[in-house]
């Protein structure tokens, strides 16, 4: 390995880490205003929300890279049942937080996805369930061939990811400034949660549209 490139992976890992820290921390703020005045049903709601895509979903997402600080010594089959696990247990947290949520406004006689984060909540619900789905089939998309050649899945299924990702950030970014967490946060702290999710999420971006591009380009040459 020369010089630059040591340097680049250096670099990769100090970001991974760095991302990872923000995103767990705005998780951890959002926890603690769940808790802070006594746990109730609807606590649980942004707990398991927020961990499940802030940081189950994220370290799925960066298990998949060899320049992840604690999985750059796996193997790519250690690295796929890492993924496999850990977004495993984000899709039952979030499932669980979406139950909570709807159980709740059934306690509180209240109508169901009547505001903005709750229908981007509805829709990236949704989408997390595709993407797990789809996931299944990547992984077994050798056996699948005859249906979908597996260079297509696992290029559909790393973009669906990426879009989950993406409207997570934004969901959680319109709880972030719904009425309740208006009132016990400050407009400075949302604003910083936020930009954490922005950033964040333009990093999460960038790596899997690199790769992605790179496959569709080698399929399409093959494809001459």
């Amino acid at each position: 390995m020369n010089s630059n490139t040591e340097t680049t992976s250096t670099v990769a890992m100090g970001l991974n880490g760095v991302t990872s820290v923000g995103l767990a921390l705005v998780s951890a703020y959002i926890s603690y205003f769940c808790i802070a005045n006594g746990i109730i049903l609807f606590s649980f709601h942004p707990i398991l929300m927020s961990t499940g895509y802030l940081i189950l979903m994220f370290q799925a997402i960066l298990s998949m890279s060899n320049l992840n600080c604690w999985t750059s010594n796996f193997t790519h089959k250690q690295r796929v049942t890492l993924h496999w696990v850990l977004q495993t247990t984000a899709l039952t947290f979030i499932t669980i937080a979406f139950i909570i949520i709807f159980l709740n406004k059934i306690k509180l006689g209240k109508a169901h996805f009547q505001t903005t984060h709750a229908l981007f909540g509805l829709f990236t619900y949704l989408l997390t369930i595709t993407v797990s789905c789809g996931g299944v089939w990547t992984k077994y998309s050798f056996q699948l061939r005859t249906y979908m050649k597996p260079v297509i899945a696992k290029i559909s299924h790393s973009l669906m990811g990426v879009v989950t990702f993406c409207m997570a950030a934004i969901t959680i970014s319109l709880g972030i400034y719904s009425k309740w967490f208006s009132v016990v946060s400050t407009k400075e702290m949302q604003f910083i949660c936020v930009s954490v999710l922005a950033l964040s999420t333009l990093y999460v971006i960038f790596k899997p549209m690199q790769l992605c591009f790179k496959r569709i380009m080698s399929t399409f040459r093959a494809s001459l």
